[in-house]
């Protein structure tokens, strides 16, 4: 684990190209270690890169190797990443597929705060896929305004704390409204 906290740390430090590297050498290492968090990691610099084809392809070999082994968390982790994957190559049935498995798992184990990560990847998904065919029945604004509340609500105050962040949420909804 260390060499991939190495690669990691690289990822940290912005040096995509080796981070990738250091990662690739620690899973050649032959280690009695539960590796799903490591893969999951490599996936996400992988996206970060822009490589997300690799990324997917990453993602399906994780969850691969988590099958039957209960753990719920880090499957939800890998399927909200490949919900984040299939948006961007504009899969998007594959992308609302694998949001509403993680955000189906993550309300089953109490992950509030996860769920509704993956809500809020449900709604960009439904938002570009408005956008894809045109055909809006409301009007543009109320659309807009629609999935904002959803937004600020998956994102929203939990037992009395303050949204995540305010300018956060700006941000993205400037860069998704384009305002």
């Amino acid at each position: 684990m260390a060499r991939h906290n190495e690669g990691y740390a690289a990822y940290l430090l912005g040096d995509i190209p080796r981070s990738l590297a250091g990662m690739a050498r620690a899973q050649e290492l032959e280690a009695d270690v539960f590796k799903g968090p490591a893969r999951l990691d490599r996936a996400q610099v992988l996206l970060e890169a822009g490589l997300v084809k690799e990324a997917v392809e990453a993602l399906h070999a994780g969850l691969t190797e988590l099958a039957g082994d209960g753990h719920d968390q880090m499957r939800a982790e890998f399927e909200l990443a490949l919900a984040r994957a299939h948006r961007l190559l504009g899969h998007l049935d594959l992308a609302t597929g694998a949001a509403v498995s993680a955000r189906a798992t993550y309300g089953r184990i109490g992950a509030t705060a996860w769920a509704a990560k993956a809500r809020l990847v449900e709604l960009l998904v439904d938002l570009d896929r408005q956008r894809r065919t045109r055909r809006v029945q409301e009007e543009p604004d109320a659309v807009h305004m629609r999935v904002l509340v959803e937004m600020i609500d998956a994102c929203g105050v939990e037992r009395g704390r303050p949204p995540l962040d305010a300018m956060d949420l700006i941000a993205e909804a400037e860069q998704i409204f384009g305002e």
